[in-house]
């Protein structure tokens, strides 16, 4: 018996214990034994652009989707999708693309997605979020990701500061919606001629009053969340854009977002190097390192961080695996573990790299 399955989760250098046929399971196009390569897997793909999927023995199936034996992108992939976390993306995308075809945010849309981000939110661990947040990202997903990013970190920290439901459900519109600004300014950058890079910098800095005006058009959304786009660059001593305003004139709504922005960013795959991951960024945030956030919700934020992330498996710099034991306030980046029955505080030498993809 036959089964179909993702072109996306085979990978180079996989040796095939069974034949891979066409989606339809009539046409067979590689036979076991065959190593994969990534021009084999591009001409798979090429076969039926329309159904990227081949059919293999069911009684490999599961052994594929598990992943144990697959690349960490794979697994990544693979976490991601059963999670529900890539069709949340593509539906922010095409959301963010009614602008682009009809200059309108639909805000019935913007609705649907904020349950369904609020259900796995409220159903998922914070470990489980992470492994999504610290995922490398292509060039053309990162706007979309880094939106879902924030709005699943908007409804923790509502959800740690005990606030009610709808609350919960404004900040997350507010964590989706606060770059969709953006998608504006991408046309305006692309027709520009002669535009320095520092002229190019001060056009980015205009996306919250952008995202602002989107959402306000039409008066559908919530002026909190319309509000929240609009200050989540604002710092609490000033400073910030696009109006500098400072402390108890950023909306709380503001502060979570701008919470939650920057520590996505922080972690994205573009910041990292070898030594730089979700543990170093929370040892910054609490030594403010950051500046400008305000460190009464930074501090509520590790408070449950820390208390989350126990009992979590980490992958080490080692290679091998851990899991979290306790955290300290004042060495975040450096938790207990329990190293294979052996609890031991990491360090320089042996650290935490990320949460580990299962």
């Amino acid at each position: 018996m036959l089964k179909k399955i993702d072109i996306d989760y085979l990978w180079e250098g996989l040796v095939l214990c069974f034949d891979v046929y066409d989606s339809s399971g009539r046409v067979l196009l590689l036979n076991k034994g065959e190593t994969l390569t990534d021009e084999k897997i591009n001409k798979l793909k090429k076969f039926n652009p329309d159904d990227c999927r081949v059919s293999i023995d069911y009684t490999y199936y599961d052994e594929i989707m598990s992943g144990l034996d697959a690349p960490v992108f794979i697994r990544e992939r693979l976490f991601e999708d059963n999670f529900g976390y890539t069709r949340l993306c593509h539906e922010i995308e095409s959301l963010f693309s009614m602008w682009v075809k009809h200059r309108y945010i639909d805000s019935d849309k913007a609705m649907q997605i904020m349950r369904a981000i609020y259900k796995k939110s409220e159903e998922s661990s914070f470990a489980d979020i992470l492994q999504c947040i610290q995922a490398p990202r292509k060039k053309q997903d990162k706007l979309y990701r880094h939106s879902l990013n924030v709005a699943f970190l908007n409804a923790k920290i509502g959800s740690w500061l005990k606030l009610s439901d709808e609350d919960i459900k404004m900040l997350i519109l507010s964590g989706f919606l606060h770059d969709v600004g953006k998608i504006k300014l991408f046309s305006a950058l692309l027709n520009s001629k002669g535009m320095s890079e520092k002229e190019e910098i001060e056009m980015l800095k205009k996306h919250p009053v952008y995202s602002y005006d989107m959402l306000s058009l039409y008066g559908r959304f919530d002026e909190r969340v319309c509000m929240a786009v609009r200050t989540h660059h604002e710092n609490m001593g000033g400073g910030g854009y696009p109006e500098g305003v400072e402390s108890d004139e950023i909306p709380v709504f503001g502060r979570i977002t701008s919470l939650s922005n920057v520590y996505d960013n922080a972690v994205s795959s573009e910041s990292y190097d070898d030594k730089k991951n979700c543990f170093t960024v929370y040892r910054q945030l609490y030594e403010q390192e950051f500046g400008g956030l305000d460190m009464q919700l930074v501090n509520i934020f590790l408070k449950n961080m820390m208390k989350e992330l126990v009992n979590t498996e980490v992958l080490l710099s080692s290679g091998k695996t851990a899991v979290i034991k306790k955290m300290f306030s004042d060495s975040l980046d450096y938790p207990i573990v329990d190293f294979n029955g052996y609890i031991r505080k990491t360090d320089e030498e042996l650290y935490c790299k990320q949460i580990f993809i299962k």
